[in-house]
């Protein structure tokens, strides 16, 4: 197949032997000969005109008219294999070996279309106004364009399988949400030090808080991210700007960030810095969410492994 046309290339005979039908001679002769003799066979060309290949052009060309159906979120994207398979070649014994150059261009622009990992993203905050959260943050979701294309591919071939589900092919968190982040998550404000928890649409949970800096080494990293695993009564570990070591005793840990950045109670921070930002100067975390120790129990309870937080200034 060239430029969507298909023509048949006539064969070439070439010197590989017919193993098959030697052994089979061999087997043979060796039921009632007491001199084995075989004959050197080697593997002919199947014929431009036979059965066999007028078989697979006809094949090949009912598999152009085949179509896949892609479902993203309740909306239908039709391929057709026509469209996407311009070149390529088919064996006579039906293998077909296309370029997938189209196919996997037509993937790529949906997936720049559809992924929201490490995108920007739109935001109703706690107080109604909606911002755009920078990008960069560990949720969200992308195509695994590969494994797409591939089945894709697959769904030409055979016919049974022509209808895929987009949520098979993605990685990542937070597939199928009807907004950035769904109705239940963490919000952290970082210019006025709040932090909010909603479930299910509903405000559960509500806290000052102190983080790390806005800017700098110890600065808390804003971004969609999401708590990698939730942890009780453990020590928190790493390097002060003096070059020490710390080793902080903490009952409630959720990490949103593979460096060490999460959600904690900090026992060690005095009461009064807690949401108010003229003490970030002096109390700044390395990066962390620190909670009132009275209050990390309770968003530690109506938070789970997965939950996306959102963290902006």
């Amino acid at each position: 197949m060239k430029n969507g046309q298909l023509s048949v290339t006539q064969g070439q005979s070439g010197t590989a032997l017919d193993k098959a039908t030697m052994v089979a001679d061999f087997k043979q002769q060796a039921k009632t000969e007491a001199v084995i003799s075989v004959n050197k066979v080697t593997k002919q060309a199947v014929k431009a005109d036979s059965k066999t290949i007028s078989q697979v052009k006809a094949n090949l060309q009912k598999l152009l008219t085949q179509t896949v159906t892609l479902n993203v979120s309740g909306t239908n994207i039709t391929f057709k294999a026509s469209d996407y398979l311009k070149n390529g070649t088919a064996t006579a014994d039906g293998k077909y070996q296309f370029d997938t150059t189209l196919l996997k261009q037509k993937v790529a622009a949906l997936a720049t279309k559809y992924d929201t990992k490490g995108k920007s993203a739109k935001f109703k905050t706690h107080s109604g106004s909606t911002i755009t959260v920078p990008a960069g943050g560990t949720w969200g979701w992308s195509i695994a364009q590969t494994k797409l294309v591939k089945y894709i591919l697959y769904g030409f071939e055979h016919p049974s399988s022509q209808t895929l589900n987009l949520k098979h092919f993605v990685t990542g968190t937070g597939y199928g949400k009807t907004n950035t982040v769904g109705d239940t998550y963490i919000e952290v404000n970082l210019k006025t030090l709040h932090e909010y928890a909603y479930v299910n649409g509903k405000l559960v949970f509500s806290t000052p808080v102190m983080s790390g800096t806005i800017t700098g080494g110890n600065k808390t990293p804003q971004g969609l991210y999401y708590i990698m695993y939730k942890q009780r009564n453990t020590t928190l570990t790493g390097q002060n700007d003096n070059g020490s070591t710390y080793n902080s005793k903490v009952k409630y840990w959720m990490p949103i960030t593979n460096s060490g950045v999460g959600l904690h109670d900090s026992s060690w921070q005095p009461s009064y810095v807690y949401g108010n930002t003229s003490y970030r100067a002096d109390y700044h975390s390395h990066g962390c969410i620190n909670n009132p120790p009275s209050k990390m129990g309770k968003l530690y309870s109506v938070s789970y492994a997965g939950e996306p937080v959102v963290v902006y200034y």
